[in-house]
């Protein structure tokens, strides 16, 4: 290779690296509509649960092990081997749109999964007492639910860049009790802990010299426009 190809190398392996499989936390969500699992109960809506995170931890994995893959081969071949043989980010994306109308279902009909995502314990119990359970992981009385934006759906929490976001989806995969406040000039905090929800708070406004509130708490978004 000349002088003048070296110089473009670099280029071209970003290129490539580009054109790679994407990360499962990096997929977003398909819409779904949650109304095509309103006519289920909420046993019904449980086992839809336990299916759709099965195959989305499936995909999940399968992807990953693409996407390592694919790092090896753009250095061995410059050819993303996905390239050649397809990856799961459409399907990924499909089943996280499920797993988030199923949610919306199980909050409209009272019924509410009760765990960290990607370990949710199914319950049927009824809303107000999965309420008081998440209460006990805090120092301090949990906000009610809203129905802002479903918790996953990134692209909704208010006024955030793109450094926002990422920071977000790191939060959504710690486990409880967890709280992120955001102020509204797209200032964010996370916390984690008994004392979570007064830490973000507290974080976001001393970082940050801007009124800040609770936009999720735990599993549920608890922001209120105003």
């Amino acid at each position: 290779m000349n002088a003048s190809g070296i110089r473009y190398l670099p280029l071209i392996i970003a290129l490539l690296l580009a054109a790679c499989a994407t990360r499962p936390e990096g997929i977003s969500a398909s819409y779904v509509s949650h109304e095509k699992y309103m006519g289920n109960d909420c046993a019904q809506l449980a086992t839809n649960m336990t299916d759709a995170t099965a195959e989305l931890a499936r995909l999940s994995s399968e992807q990953n092990i693409k996407a390592n893959v694919d790092a090896a081969t753009v250095f061995l071949v410059l050819i993303p081997a996905s390239q050649l043989t397809g990856d799961h980010a459409g399907a990924i994306a499909k089943y996280k749109g499920e797993v988030e109308a199923i949610q919306t279902a199980q909050i409209k009909k009272n019924c509410k999964a009760f765990g960290p995502p990607g370990q949710s314990v199914q319950s049927t119990m009824p809303a107000d007492s999965l309420q008081a359970r998440r209460a006990e992981s805090h120092a301090t009385p949990v906000p009610a639910p809203t129905q802002f934006a479903a918790l996953s759906d990134i692209n909704s929490v208010p006024n955030l860049g793109e450094n926002g976001r990422k920071l977000y989806r790191e939060w959504l995969t710690k486990p409880f009790p967890r709280a992120v406040a955001i102020s509204d000039v797209g200032a964010m905090a996370r916390a984690y802990g008994p004392n979570a929800m007064q830490q973000a708070v507290q974080n976001c406004e001393r970082l940050f010299g801007n009124p800040c509130r609770l936009y999720a708490v735990d599993d549920h978004v608890v922001w209120n426009p105003r």
